[in-house]
């Protein structure tokens, strides 16, 4: 379970947080959503509770999406330009990784119940609620600037899907620390 949450963490950190040398990107995102979809099978691997696997199906997606962007950005292929497009894409894979990531936190609240560690879960239910609800206002905010134009909203979207990663990441030391005598 440790090095499940750890590679969770990791990859949060890598799709968060780019490493580029002017036009070349040395950790693309797929890379962080392959080291997270890594960490997901490891938990699924040590509990066989099946949310673990949802959660791995929707990374790989993620994965898959991401390669695809970087392959047509490669190609001087810029998806932005298609506002219509652009607003469609963002807003379906935001919303797949919100739902990844809920059903991380909820094979966590399942495994954590299985164990008795109620402190755990009911900390974990918690980072559900609040992590889809600041999702959810994250995305909307998102598209609103994205259709409208206001770029003081985009702003307010951006430091609010940053947050929500650090948030994750955190969530992810702190189910990883738990685990940490082992």
């Amino acid at each position: 379970m440790y090095e499940g949450y750890n590679k969770v963490f990791w990859g949060i950190f890598f799709i968060t947080f780019h490493i580029n040398l002017g036009p070349v990107t040395i950790l693309p995102a797929f890379v962080g959503y392959l080291i997270i979809s890594k960490g997901i099978n490891i938990l699924y691997e040590e509990t066989e509770i099946d949310t673990f696997k949802k959660a791995q199906l929707l990374a790989n997606i993620l994965a898959a999406r991401s390669i695809i962007i970087g392959v047509m950005e490669l190609f001087s292929f810029n998806i932005s330009d298609l506002l219509i497009l652009n607003t469609l894409i963002v807003t379906v894979f935001s919303t797949v990784e919100m739902i990844m990531f809920y059903k991380l936190i909820e094979g966590s609240v399942e495994y954590f119940t299985s164990l008795n560690l109620e402190k755990a879960a009911h900390r974990n239910m918690g980072a559900a609620r609040f992590y889809t609800i600041a999702s959810i206002i994250g995305i909307i905010s998102m598209n609103l600037s994205l259709v409208f134009h206001i770029g003081r909203l985009s702003v307010l979207a951006l430091f609010i899907l940053i947050i929500l990663r650090i948030y994750l990441m955190v969530a992810a030391r702190r189910n990883r620390n738990i685990f940490a005598a082992e």
